[in-house]
């Protein structure tokens, strides 16, 4: 399986805005009408913005009931002390394909 379908909430609110209820609205609807289109549970979030900012602990919170882990949109790299809830992760573009290897190759070079 090379791909997995995602939630990304509803309305793609900054959710550290919303109470608490508004936040569930947000990612529980969205999950449940995933799941319903596509017949599959649905286990991954991508936080709206993906900034710490853009996110709190009631909305980790709520995540983790719903959701096996989560992304955000802060650079970094996986590993062993990675919260499952704030995984780093880089946005790409609808970019050339000579310019995205080159920024995958930069990703992994030593600093």
């Amino acid at each position: 399986n090379y791909c997995s379908i995602g939630s990304h909430s509803m309305n793609h609110y900054c959710l550290s805005s919303l109470n608490h209820t508004q936040k569930e609205q947000e990612i529980v609807e969205n999950k449940i009408i995933l799941e319903n289109h596509f017949n599959k549970k649905i286990h991954y979030f991508a936080y709206p913005f993906g900034k710490k900012i853009h996110y709190d602990n009631s909305t980790i919170d709520i995540v983790k009931e719903h959701f096996k882990l989560a992304v955000s949109n802060f650079k970094g790299q996986v590993n062993i002390d990675s919260s499952q809830y704030e995984l780093p992760r880089f946005l790409v573009r609808n970019w050339e394909i000579n310019y995205f290897k080159k920024k995958i190759i930069t990703f992994f070079e030593k600093k």
